[in-house]
């Protein structure tokens, strides 16, 4: 992995098919904002909202965005995209990731 640039708060992480980051928002907020995400950019497959969990499919890409509650107000947001051979395709997983970003302002 790899920590670049400044996030929702403070620098994020990126590895070859994945973005990561703490963001100051309620667990619940960025579940249902991400599945809305997915929902406008391609479609949901799976949406597990007990283990903070959404799939779905953008350009053509698996994607799964995991959510890690840290605390009441602080929570891990994680875009990892791969393509139907399991390569990575970290452009759509930064599309996802910055939409998810762009909403919560």
């Amino acid at each position: 992995m790899l920590l670049i640039g400044v996030g929702a708060a403070g620098g994020y992480a990126v590895s070859r098919d994945s973005i990561s980051n703490r963001v100051e928002q309620p667990p619940g907020v960025i579940y249902d904002m991400s599945r809305d995400v997915l929902h406008d950019l391609g479609f949901v497959l799976a949406a597990d909202e007990s283990r903070h969990r959404l799939q779905g499919s953008v350009e053509g890409a698996t994607v799964t965005i995991t959510i890690t509650p840290m605390s009441e107000r602080m929570t891990e947001l994680k875009v990892r995209a791969r393509n139907r051979f399991l390569l990575p395709r970290i452009t759509v997983a930064h599309t996802v990731y910055n939409a998810i970003l762009e909403r919560l302002r």
